[in-house]
């Protein structure tokens, strides 16, 4: 990486489960001054004995200096970078609490899981100090303090939100690859964010609702059908928003899911240990920009309409020859026509098919996965019989308080 003006000596973690407990063994076993910051003294108090133990494809065990459940600790005597490994959900609670952190030669990285984090940062904190990051690797806590690493492909991205901190951004990386965990700057973190994004959109809610690994949710073709149905539309939403994930991306992610083994990706693992999942920044922020992308659409229609395009030469039902004037047909007109109605990626007013989604299967997966989350609160939650013609069980999202008789609507869908 050459010459790095920015060398950070101190590090704090916040978030204590298996994400942050990997980065800050890390950087711990590399002499760095590691701060663990959690609001569940349990979960931090082994890291200074005996150590963050981490097993898997990467093996070590290293103590940080430091453990704290106050993130105001961090303010009063604050490390030259704080790196946020909490849900995206706890995202606003923190970056408001960091607010005090702000200076000249500190910044924020957010190594997490979906689209958007770094802006919720940057909102509070200001872009300059604000990186983001993309991690890839999958993981599963087995005890406090204690993570298996199911997979590990080197090296993770960062990037800056403001150019002027290049340097640190680099830096950051030079510090993270000194430990071993393989870190190089990018200039397409945005491309980078989505392009895992996606994955995660795929599996990680799929997963959630049927409670299966990545193995067997790739090997059931039913389920298997599902997630290229997922792979395809968030490709598509991302393209559409002149995201670019390169033009193997789809064999890239099977490959990727077919190597992970018996993976309980994070989203079931939040599932199984009653918290709140990621998936309004995941699934949810893809529906989110295809909704923009269709509300460009309309504008886009509209102006259209309002100055037709002359299209000559014959038509059908015309004779050669014939000079016809042709605007964009409203909705009306095509049905008239009987014309039928194109169906878009991602249908608000919802476009059924054979797995019963309507509004698409990001919006079936997001919406699958807050069902699974109002059973387990107790609430009443509809429940999908299996499906005789498909041979296989769909979902059952509430256990044993869900309603036993069939709904007729899959429980990946919103009740009529």
């Amino acid at each position: 990486m050459g010459n790095v003006r920015y060398q950070p000596k101190k590090f704090a973690v916040i978030g204590a489960g298996p994400v942050g407990a990997i980065v800050a063994a890390f950087l711990a076993r590399g002499g760095y001054e590691v701060t663990l910051c959690d609001v569940v003294p349990a979960l931090i108090e082994p890291a200074l004995h005996p150590g963050i133990r981490i097993e898997g494809t990467d093996t070590l065990q290293a103590r940080v200096a430091h453990v704290t459940t106050l993130v105001d600790d961090l303010i009063g005597d604050p490390p030259d970078v704080i790196i946020v490994a909490v849900k995206a959900t706890a995202l606003p609670l923190i970056a408001s609490a960091l607010e005090g952190f702000v200076g000249e030669g500190r910044y924020v990285v957010s190594w997490q899981n979906g689209i958007d984090t770094e802006r919720v940062l940057a909102r509070n904190l200001g872009a300059r100090h604000v990186l983001r990051a993309v991690v890839n690797l999958g993981c599963v806590p087995l005890a406090p303090a204690h993570v298996r690493i199911a997979f590990h492909h080197r090296p993770h991205r960062i990037q800056e939100l403001d150019p002027q901190s290049r340097d640190a951004a680099v830096g950051i990386c030079e510090a993270l690859t000194r430990c071993g965990l393989d870190t190089v700057h990018t200039d397409r973190i945005h491309d980078m964010v989505w392009r895992k994004a996606v994955l995660n959109a795929c599996m990680n809610p799929i997963c959630a609702i049927t409670r299966k690994t990545m193995f067997e949710i790739i090997t059931d073709p039913i389920l298997y059908h599902l997630v290229d149905l997922l792979i395809k539309e968030g490709a598509a939403v991302a393209r559409a928003n002149e995201f670019h994930l390169g033009p193997d991306y789809y064999p890239y992610c099977i490959d990727y899911i077919r190597n992970a083994g018996h993976h309980k990706p994070s989203m079931l693992q939040d599932i199984e240990a009653g918290r709140r999942t990621e998936i309004d920044y995941i699934n949810g922020k893809i529906i989110e920009n295809r909704l923009h992308q269709r509300e460009d659409h309309r504008v886009r229609r509209s102006d259209r309409d309002a100055h037709p395009v002359q299209h000559h030469g014959p038509r059908s039902g015309q004779g050669a020859g014939t000079e016809m004037t042709r605007g964009v047909q409203t909705r009306a007109q095509r049905a008239q026509r009987g014309v039928p109605r194109r169906r878009p990626i991602l249908s608000g007013g919802g476009v059924p098919h054979q797995y019963g989604f309507r509004g698409g299967a990001a919006y079936g997966a997001q919406r699958g996965t807050f069902l699974i989350c109002w059973g387990m609160q107790g609430k009443s939650v509809p429940r999908q019989e299996r499906n005789r013609s498909e041979r296989a069980e769909v979902a059952s999202v509430a256990g044993e308080e869900a309603p036993r008789e069939p709904l007729g609507y899959c429980a990946l869908c919103p009740p009529p």
